[in-house]
């Protein structure tokens, strides 16, 4: 399981042997994004009366979309400025989107640079399944890296 921790001690490993490695947490990113839009409070109302899981996908999904989301992180974040960009979280932001989704529009903004998703799920070079458990996403272009 790839934490915080965990992915800072990464990161900073690769400093130390002089790779300029960018770390980005998803979950806090979409907060940071939607405290900006002025969403994230009304959403957590919404969330606290009851509202159910579609009703807030629903609330979020004209405000938040993968090409939206992956342009205010280019926005935020000079790329080319890194060696490696490392991304983990995508978990804590699902359903609000799909790792496929969101790899596609990072390779259309991250043209240069190796970007790498911690996956908390399964890969066969057919597709990706979140934590094991739900529906495939069937993506060709992801590889698995073996850290051992």
């Amino acid at each position: 399981v790839v934490t915080p921790a965990v992915n800072s001690t990464i990161a900073q490993n690769l400093r130390n042997s002089g790779i300029n490695a960018l770390t980005i947490n998803l979950l806090a990113e979409v907060v940071e994004l939607c405290q900006q839009l002025g969403i994230y409070e009304p959403i957590l109302e919404m969330q606290e009366s009851g509202a159910s899981n579609k009703e807030l996908l629903d609330a979020l999904e004209g405000e938040l979309n993968p090409t939206k989301f992956v342009h205010y992180l280019s926005a935020k974040y000079k790329f080319s400025e890194y060696q490696v960009v490392l991304i983990y979280a995508i978990g804590s932001v699902h359903p609000i989107f799909a790792a496929s989704s969101l790899i596609s529009n990072f390779q259309s903004q991250i043209v240069h640079v190796p970007v790498v998703f911690f996956y908390p799920g399964e890969y066969d070079q057919t597709g990706m399944m979140l934590f094991g458990k739900l529906q495939r996403e069937n993506y060709y272009r992801a590889f698995l890296m073996n850290l051992e």
